[in-house]
């Protein structure tokens, strides 16, 4: 009677966790969600470039959480350091190396990137990350790809500064 018991609990989990499975997406269906995270994740680079924070939050979801140097971050602790650091910025380029798609579900894709990242700051300095890594998860919300979760890594070196 145990084993039965045992065994019927396993099943009912199994079933359970197997009708949970997203369905297998077509490569069609990738190519088409990569397009669209692809759109969001260019235009928040740009608008980092741009060094408009609040444009660039708008791509992120309130839940939004951030590891960034050993802590984490929830969006308006977040948004508050890129809003900080943008005002002593008057350059924030990014050039993207590498880019990749995993695929959790059809509405849920983590996406690493490398690149590197140059800022320039008010004062003349100049701080060059490279490689600069993201890793964004984005969910699909409302119709919308938003970043839920992202973590960065990178080394900043200070260069010369400018001269004028």
């Amino acid at each position: 009677m145990r084993i039965t018991l045992v065994v019927a609990a396993l099943l009912v989990a199994l079933l359970s966790t197997a009708a949970q499975q997203p369905s297998e997406l077509t490569q069609s269906q990738k190519n088409q969600i990569k397009a669209e995270i692809k759109a969001v994740l260019d235009s928040m680079f740009a608008r980092a470039e741009r060094l408009d924070a609040d444009a660039a939050f708008e791509l992120y979801a309130p839940e939004l959480v951030v590891s960034r140097d050993s802590a984490l971050l929830d969006f308006q602790s977040y948004k508050k350091l890129w809003k900080v650091t943008f005002q002593n910025l008057t350059q924030w380029k990014w050039t993207l190396y590498h880019e990749h798609f995993i695929f959790i579900s059809k509405d849920v894709v983590v996406c690493p990137t490398v690149g590197k990242v140059e800022l320039v700051f008010k004062s003349g300095d100049r701080v060059l990350v490279n490689p600069q890594g993201y890793t964004d998860v984005f969910k699909k919300i409302d119709g919308r790809w938003l970043a839920i979760y992202e973590t960065a890594f990178g080394t900043p070196k200070r260069l010369n500064p400018i001269t004028k």
